[in-house]
């Protein structure tokens, strides 16, 4: 920790464990509620159980590259390489991203992130971990259909095997 440059009051943690240390408090008052809601959501992955967990973000991010590329479309990275927590998918000739942005949130209400990096002018970002319902995931599979034209039977298709797979 002490390699690492200080950039902030909130998160140096040398300090922290220095006040946990003679005082067995805090240097400021935490973010209460942020507390609280992460002590939930590790109940929540703890109840789900750890693997599955990070196996439903894995089959999440899986079928969703998967449809991307049966209608013809790129993922980045390359196969290999991928996250199980993001998607990008390379947009079609001739759509941006503030358009794919808005399709998501007007047709199908998501909220995905512009593109990043080298690519940022012919990608989006979609990211795939945390608790989604089984309907946004159906949702996120017909975003990509629609984007590339693919018929609804193939999200239905990856659909089912998500559902098989979690």
């Amino acid at each position: 920790m002490k390699e690492v440059p200080k950039r902030s009051l909130y998160w140096d943690l040398e300090l922290y464990k220095k006040f946990y240390e003679e005082k067995y408090e805090t240097p400021a008052t935490p973010a209460v509620s942020l507390v609280y809601a992460l002590n939930k959501a590790l109940e929540l992955i703890l109840n789900y159980g750890i693997n599955n967990w990070i196996r439903r973000h894995g089959v999440f991010s899986k079928v969703m590259n998967e449809l991307v590329e049966r209608a013809g479309g790129r993922v980045y990275p390359k196969e290999g390489w991928r996250s199980n927590t993001i998607v990008v998918p390379l947009l079609p000739e001739g759509l941006t991203p503030a358009e794919a942005k808005r399709i998501a949130r007007e047709r199908w209400g998501l909220d995905i992130g512009g593109g990043g990096w080298k690519i940022k002018e012919k990608s989006v970002r979609i990211g795939t971990m945390g608790w989604y319902e089984e309907d946004t995931v159906y949702r996120a599979l017909r975003f990509l259909a629609d984007l590339y034209k693919a018929p609804k039977e193939l999200a239905d298709e990856m659909f089912k095997e998500y559902l098989s797979n979690v």
